[in-house]
């Protein structure tokens, strides 16, 4: 095992345990950086040799760690190893840049699915497999329900493993897939020019996974750019974080956002009562920091928003007017609108940071302001649209009775927010009523 890196190597630590309890007094090697090639290690051997008197041998070079000039000897031939292997990692690392820029795949490492070894060309069985996945998110299905999917038709990862809900959401974010070539955590990158001379470039960063696209339409794509940028909008968006601490799937209908206190204003959160019923709370502890002064059960709110959002979304007019609102000129133009608007977004804060371009702080964060209400305005037309897409084709009240019946919890969410902005629980007007008082209730509606 190497000794230039700080992993683990068990078979030197029994030897260094053997020299300490005694069980051994002696020990050779064939060069000292056969040893260790790290200034700490050797002056842990040096320490442990004079206090135990231990017999040292060295066959390439006398080494004696029993002098001082033997040690003196051993030090500088453990800094020279040391500078070689931090030079070796320099080199690696410009070469491993030089091919990035050169739009060249990695030649090492773990497969990425959908391609073979090569990372270039594509197995057209995992392709097919990657473009349901794909399908399956932008038409609103949970990435759970990918995970069932994947399980009962026994597709694996390129290691053989199962599918899990974190390795499908850096799957279908990872610029590779689009056919981008990616390098580094490094915003600014000096590189080398023909003529000998250096040169800084910047790179675009991407927001998943944490690398810079450096080289693009490297080799064929299975994902295209504008739906890479749609996927994200979906699998970043705050509101499918369901539980921070634990599983990710979903309970309750209506939390995420949907219900918000009439008191305070914060979002109620799926919550069981002291008799253990299902019910929206809002809770005062901490991330929620509510006034923990509204409550209301679970189950008969969720039959009214369901038969009120049912008969809503059942309406031609409603439907056309959501679909117009959403989207007047399709998917692809709100994704290029959204990859507009961040590069702008990128852009002004990079002539912000430039002293040769006068911009005070307050023009700064008032445009600011403005290309980040604009940027949400956006994602929130693009989630409407990709909502819409989701939802059931034919609309009669048996169709959709049915398809209710059906969906997944992500799916009636889905319509639910399609049709309602949110809706606003106010305090009881009825004290000990136990079934649900609609006075409370206020329907902000799309």
């Amino acid at each position: 095992m190497s000794a230039s890196k700080k992993k683990r190597r068990p078979d030197y630590e029994r030897m260094i345990a053997d020299l300490e309890s005694g069980r051994i007094n002696a020990f050779a090697v064939w060069h000292i950086d056969r040893l260790t090639r790290r200034n700490a290690e050797l002056e842990r051997i040096v320490d442990l040799v004079e206090a135990t008197k231990a017999q040292f041998a060295c066959v390439s070079g006398d080494v004696d760690l029993g002098t001082y000039t033997g040690r003196m000897v051993a030090r500088i031939l453990g800094a020279v190893s040391q500078g070689e292997v931090e030079h070796k990692a320099e080199r690696q690392k410009a070469a491993y840049l030089q091919r990035a820029l050169e739009g060249k795949a990695w030649g090492c490492g773990v497969r990425r699915y959908g391609y073979d070894s090569d990372g270039i060309t594509i197995r057209p069985e995992e392709q097919k497999v990657v473009r349901h996945m794909v399908e399956h998110v932008l038409k609103g299905g949970s990435v759970n329900s990918l995970v069932t999917w994947l399980g009962d038709n026994d597709h694996r990862t390129s290691q053989g493993n199962r599918w899990a809900s974190r390795a499908i959401v850096r799957l279908l974010l990872n610029p590779a897939m689009a056919g981008h070539r990616t390098y580094g955590d490094e915003k600014r990158i000096e590189v080398d020019k023909p003529d000998g001379t250096k040169q800084e470039i910047t790179v675009t960063k991407e927001k998943e996974p944490d690398a810079f696209i450096v080289a693009r339409d490297c080799w064929p794509a299975i994902i295209t750019d504008d739906e890479r940028r749609r996927l994200r909008v979906i699998l970043k968006d705050p509101d499918r974080t369901t539980n921070p601490g634990g599983s990710n799937k979903r309970k309750y209908l209506l939390s995420g956002g949907i219900l918000i206190c009439g008191l305070c204003g914060r979002p109620l959160t799926g919550h069981r009562a002291n008799s253990g019923l299902p019910g929206y709370h809002c809770r005062k502890t901490a991330p929620y920091g509510g006034c923990a002064k509204i409550r209301i059960a679970a189950g008969p709110l969720e039959l009214d928003v369901a038969s009120r959002v049912l008969a809503r979304y059942a309406s031609p007019v409603v439907r056309k007017r959501l679909a117009e609102a959403a989207s007047p000129g399709g998917d692809v133009t709100l994704g290029n609108e959204l990859a507009d608007l961040e590069e702008k977004l990128e852009q002004l804060g990079r002539d912000y940071a430039d002293p040769m371009i006068p911009m005070s702080r307050g023009a700064f964060l008032e445009a600011n302001k403005s290309l980040a209400a604009q940027v949400n305005d956006v994602k929130g037309r693009l989630k409407q649209a990709q909502r819409s897409t989701a939802l059931p084709e034919m609309v009669t009240p048996k169709s959709l009775a049915a398809w209710w019946a059906a969906a997944e919890i992500e799916e009636r969410r889905g319509l639910i927010l399609t049709v309602i902005d949110h809706i606003v629980v106010h305090p009881s007007t009825r004290p000990g009523f136990r079934g649900l008082d609609k006075d409370r209730l206020t329907y902000v509606w799309r």
